[in-house]
């Protein structure tokens, strides 16, 4: 395991980079940090090569100023830096929570590199999008997330022990605590700011269908994402498409039902 900065057009991307075989990238989501992965890596660094990023402006990762360096093109394009950086022709991906909504747009934006695709607790941005204008439950969740983060953002400092609280094992609790101590709060805001802005008007059925095979999961009890939304995957990929569904799960299920979702990912990425 050793670490290195990725640089993508003077944003450092500091990236953990561990095991050997076929690259899969892995996005963290929001509230966590790349060690929010711990209980995969030993069940995928034995067969893949690993490269999991801290996001932008996320612990020792770079925090560039202005709202429109976190709009989803901007986060893609780390995507697409560190494949260029190791020079890869095509990679396996996979995200959490805002890593899972980076996933799904780098899918659209860079098909000819993205092999497969796993997704966790975060759903496709046609039918998310689609619920947070039809206002309800879904549109609520949006709202009450990004006014708990400007909140933080006005006090100027993250609620590390309540954003971390979440974690069940202590040290990495601690260690999540401390990525959160590092990551200004104005970040996570605009992470949320920047993209509800630029999608207000996005034509949804204009968005290309995703090219790779690609699956799904989500847990039965997840708070911030409704069911309903993980459907129609199958419609909007043209390949190979698999949704599970765990139940006694929350959203944070790499950690609350990390065992089955280690199975899932290593026999969806077994064939890489």
């Amino acid at each position: 395991m050793h670490s290195l900065v990725i640089d993508n057009e003077g944003v450092g991307l500091t990236c953990t980079i561990l095991g050997s075989g076929p690259p899969v990238i892995m996005l963290h989501g929001i509230p966590d940090f790349s060690g929010g992965w711990r209980y995969q890596i030993d069940a995928l660094s034995k067969s893949h090569q690993l490269i999991i990023p801290d996001l932008r402006g996320f612990n020792t990762s770079d925090p560039p100023v202005g709202r429109d360096n976190y709009l989803m093109a901007a986060l893609v394009s780390d995507i697409a830096a560190i494949i260029d950086h190791f020079k890869f022709g095509k990679v396996g991906l996979i995200g959490h929570d805002m890593g899972g909504a980076i996933a799904w747009w780098a899918a659209i934006m860079l098909p000819g590199h993205i092999s497969r695709l796993a997704v966790l607790s975060a759903a496709h941005p046609v039918p998310y999008l689609a619920a947070i204008r039809a206002g309800g439950e879904q549109s609520q969740r949006l709202i009450d997330t990004v006014k708990a983060y400007l909140e933080m953002a006005r006090a100027g400092v993250l609620d590390a022990a309540q954003l971390s609280s979440w974690v069940e094992d202590a040290d990495l609790r601690q260690q999540l605590h401390q990525a959160l101590e590092h990551t200004n709060a104005n970040v996570v805001a605009d992470y949320y700011l920047a993209n509800q802005e630029a999608t207000q008007n996005l034509q949804l059925d204009a968005i290309p269908k995703i090219q790779c095979p690609t699956m799904a999961i989500r847990g039965q009890n997840d708070p911030y994402v409704a069911p309903g939304l993980f459907d129609a995957i199958w419609k909007l990929v043209n390949a190979e498409t698999c949704t599970v569904c765990l139940p006694h799960a929350g959203h944070f299920i790499h950690h609350q039902a990390a065992s089955i979702v280690n199975r899932h990912l290593a026999n969806w990425f077994a064939t890489e």
